[in-house]
Formats: C-alpha cells, structure tokens, sequence
C-alpha cells in the first residue's frame, strides 16, 4: 500500500513532465521539411552553386548563400531540404552566394522576393528566369582570336566577328578550311555568352588539332543581333535571306583577304544550332557554290510550318544539282529530350529522321556524306551542343566518329 506522501511526491512529478512532454510533443507537430527544386531557363556555368536567401533564422537571416543547393547530373536543376516551423512565414530569393548575383526576371528586372507560408511539409518548385551580367564566368578564351568589325546596313551598325586562329598559324605558311558558326556570341567565351555557358569551339578545336584529330582550321564566329528571328529564317513565303547575302557578300570577302583560307566550297563550312542550325541547313541546301559543308545542330526544323523540311522532303537540296563538289559532308543531330514535353521531344526527334531519309533518298549515293546523330538524353542547350561539338568536327575534317 502506498502512502499518501510517496503519492503526493509522484503526483507532483507527474505534474513537472506532462508540460515537457507536451512541448515535446508540440514541437514535433510543429516541424516541416520543405523541399525545393529549382530550375534555371539559362544555362549555368559548371562549377556555379546556387543558393536560397532567405529570412528565418537558419538562413542568416538574408545571408546571400544561406541554403546551398545541390545541381542534379547534367542539368540546370538544383535541389535543397529546408526545416522550418509550422506557421513561419519565408521570404526569399534565389542567388550565386552573392548579392550581385541575385536572380531576375527574363528582363533583367529585379523581382520582389518569394514569399512561402509553411503549413505542412511541402516540396515547391521555382524557376529562375534570368541572372544578372556579373554572374557570368571570367573570360574563358582558348588560343588567339581576332575581332573584326564589319559593317551590316540591315541593322545600321558594325557587326561583331571573331576569327580563332590555330597555334600553327604564326609559323606556318599554309592555307586553312574555314568553319563558320552562327551565333557568334557562344562559341568561344563564357563571360560573352547569352547564358553564360559556351560551345568551346577554341578548345575542342585546340585539342583535336593538337592530336592529330583533325588538320589546322580557321573558325569564324558571327555573332547575332536584336533581329536574330528575322536574319536566320525564311517565313512561309520563303523570302530571301538578308543575312546569308551578307555573309557571303561581305564577311566571306573580308575574311578571305585577311587570311590564308582555302575559299573554295569544299573547305568552306556554315554550322549552327537551333535557329543557327536551320540557317545553316538552309545554306547548305541553296548555296552550295560557297558552302560546301553543314554542321547543324538541333535543327528547328518545326519553323514557319515545317517549310525547309517540307521543301526537301519535296524537291531534295535545292542546289546540289549545281554543287561542283564530288562530296559533301552534312552533320545533323538532335537531343532526345530538347522539350520538357516528350511528346515535343519526340517530334524534333521525328523531323530529323524525316530530314535524314528525304536527304537519303533524294541524293545520288556519291554525292553527300552525310551523318545523323541523336544525343539520348540531351537538352537543348549550348551544354549539349558544346559535347557534341568535338565529334561533328571529326565528321567535317577528319575521322567520322
């Protein structure tokens, strides 16, 4: 039998544990995980961190790298877990680990910051549509490049274009094949790109030349303009290409006269990706007496109504009949995965199958070597392109990969 002071004591213990346990209990009721997936629509640069600033107390508070994130494989996606209370209120933002590098609109606008009421465990996905210029990588330039600037009356300015030069150039009196690409912004430096990321065309071209991949080569680098849309397209009515003539009017020229190129068609290339792609099909298909060769990256081939693919579907490559080349080499390729949507994928996928077999069919068996490539799995981006990058090039100069 227990007497009453021994009960009295535990009653009085009772009573001390139940507030604790209660708030133990409490507290637990009250803690969230909130998971965040964040997506970039621009490319950003390998070895770049992003990170959530925010206002609760185990982000800084307002500490520009309060929450790092970790980058899933090959992508432009970032993941992160935060733990907070159940009825805390979040504001934050986006950033690199600076202030200077705080996200965007696709504007280049400054955004007010994200609020979240936490209310249970949660997963939140956001998108980062822009990054300001200071987030950009340092100059990432390989070898030497020249700048010319050469006038262009469709946009009443001076147009960037950036001539790489192989080492063997300043030693060497010989004549070198010329590739040119579109979108001349990318190709070379990352502190320059409209992403941020770059095709490494100088480094890749540097590698293979040095291992005897392929021979020297001189790449030109066109860069685009605010009327990139209308220079690289025809619309339904197949209009003429003002930016092509220009190009072969007046940079070909210049360049051709500064350096010691090999001018004829056969070691003349045009390449590009996306819109760049399709404009250098669209060369590569009505004018052949200058660019022999193709390099053309994820083509889109969906524009103004399928009307390129459709016309060779049709008629086979304009010009070819007019080609004095005995063969020419064509490089067409495309990433499983260019849209969000499988079912767009999937149908960029189709469209270059359908350009390939119309190529196929529609070309004598001597006349167009031609390669196509589909890269399982891959975006469409300059990342993408810049991994494919070295292999077209194998392609075009050298040992078909």
């Amino acid at each position: 039998m227990i007497g009453k002071p021994l009960l009295l004591v535990f009653g009085m213990m009772l009573a001390s544990i139940q507030p604790a346990l209660a708030a133990n209990f409490n507290t637990n009721e009250q803690s969230c995980t909130v998971e965040f997936l964040v997506r970039s629509t621009l490319d950003v640069p390998d070895g770049m961190s992003i990170f959530l600033a925010g206002s609760l107390p185990s982000m800084g508070p307002w500490k520009p790298d309060g929450l790092q994130l970790v980058r899933a494989k090959e992508s432009n996606e970032w993941k992160g877990t935060l733990n907070a209370k159940k009825g805390d209120v979040l504001q934050y933002k986006c950033t690199q680990g600076t202030w200077g590098t705080v996200e965007k609109t696709a504007q280049g606008k400054d955004i007010p910051n994200r609020v979240l009421r936490i209310v249970e465990s949660t997963t939140v996905e956001i998108t980062v549509e822009g990054w300001p210029k200071s987030a950009v990588q340092r100059s990432t330039v390989t070898g030497n490049i020249d700048v010319l600037e050469i006038q262009d009356d469709s946009i009443a300015a001076t147009r960037r274009v950036q001539v790489w030069r192989p080492p063997a150039y300043t030693t060497l009196e010989e004549r070198y094949p010329v590739l040119y690409l579109m979108d001349g912004q990318n190709v070379f430096d990352s502190a320059a790109a409209a992403f941020g990321v770059e095709w490494q065309a100088d480094e890749s071209a540097d590698s293979l030349i040095e291992k005897s991949e392929i021979p020297p080569i001189l790449i030109v680098a066109v860069d685009n303009s605010k009327e990139r849309l209308r220079e690289y397209t025809r619309d339904e009515k197949g209009l003429p290409m003002d930016h092509l003539e220009w190009i072969i009017h007046r940079v070909k020229p210049e360049v051709d006269r500064r350096y010691r190129t090999m001018p004829e068609p056969a070691n003349t290339t045009l390449g590009g990706s996306s819109l760049g792609g399709l404009f250098a099909l669209e060369a590569f298909s009505t004018k052949s007496e200058i660019f022999g060769n193709a390099i053309c990256m994820s083509p889109s081939l969906a524009w103004a109504d399928e009307r390129l693919l459709r016309s060779i579907e049709k008629e086979g490559l304009e010009n070819q009949q007019r080609s004095r080349i005995p063969k020419r080499k064509l490089w067409l390729d495309f990433g499983t995965m260019e849209s969000v949507d499988s079912g767009r994928s999937a149908a960029h996928v189709e469209r270059l199958m359908r350009l390939s077999r119309a190529i196929e069919s529609n070309s004598s068996d001597d006349s167009i070597d031609l390669k196509t490539y589909l890269d399982e799995g891959a975006a469409h981006n300059e990342r993408a392109w810049a991994r494919r990058f070295p292999d077209a090039l194998r392609f075009i100069y050298g040992v078909a990969p």
